[in-house]
């Protein structure tokens, strides 16, 4: 049977102290199809609902300030998109049951960035790190840190290769294809990060309102 639906314009004052218009059930009630939605805590959700809940394509923005744009399913961010932090982070890629997972993008407003494999909000599989000074770091990774072997390449086409248990290095490495040493490798470029992007912003800030679409949105 087809859900019957009706629009309603004004603001339905919901007893949880929501506030809501637009689609919804006429049976049950409950938002449905098309809808806005502004939380308790001012926290607001503009897309679509199914029997009640987030669901499909749409935008919210938490209490925070925090902006995430994409798909939900059952209220939880998921599968690909677009969210945003007030201090200019921002993170573009996958999503599952509400955390980062598959492929994805995180940049921060200093000019590093991370791309590669995400498994519950971690950085989990093969990625590569891009650093200020050009600098970029390609191996495994594991809840967030460098685990496996990897390789450090500079823009003068130095390389450097190591291995890591759990973020911490293991053995000396290998230098190859540079005429200075590591740590004059480290000296040269530290200059060049220092006047790269430090302190500009990736991204208008959103706007801060008070707290928390967080059970939706979480605090990725």
């Amino acid at each position: 049977m087809d859900t019957q639906r009706s629009l309603r314009l004004d603001w339905d004052y919901r007893k949880s102290g929501a506030q809501f218009r637009g689609q919804f059930d006429l049976e049950s009630g409950k938002p449905d199809g098309l809808g806005f939605k502004v939380y308790p805590n001012n926290s607001i959700f503009e897309g679509f609902f199914s029997n009640g809940q987030i669901h499909g394509r749409g935008r919210g923005i938490t209490s925070r300030g925090e902006v995430y744009q994409g798909p939900f399913e059952f209220d939880a961010m998921s599968g690909e998109g677009l969210f945003q932090w007030p201090d200019g982070r921002l993170y573009f890629g996958g999503f599952s049951s509400g955390k980062k997972f598959g492929k994805g993008t995180y940049m921060w407003p200093n000019g590093q960035s991370y791309e590669g494999d995400f498994k519950f909000d971690e950085c989990n599989g093969e990625g590569t790190l891009h650093y200020p000074d050009g600098k970029k770091y390609e191996g495994c990774w594991k809840d967030g840190k460098k685990h496996g072997q990897g390789v450090y390449s500079w823009p003068n086409g130095a390389r450097y290769y190591v291995g890591y248990i759990e973020g911490k290095q293991t053995g000396e490495g290998s230098l190859d294809n540079s005429a200075v040493s590591l740590q004059q490798l480290k000296i040269d470029y530290a200059s060049l990060a220092k006047k790269s992007m430090a302190g500009e912003k990736l991204l208008t800030t959103a706007p801060d309102m008070d707290d928390d679409l967080a059970a939706t949105l979480n605090r990725r």
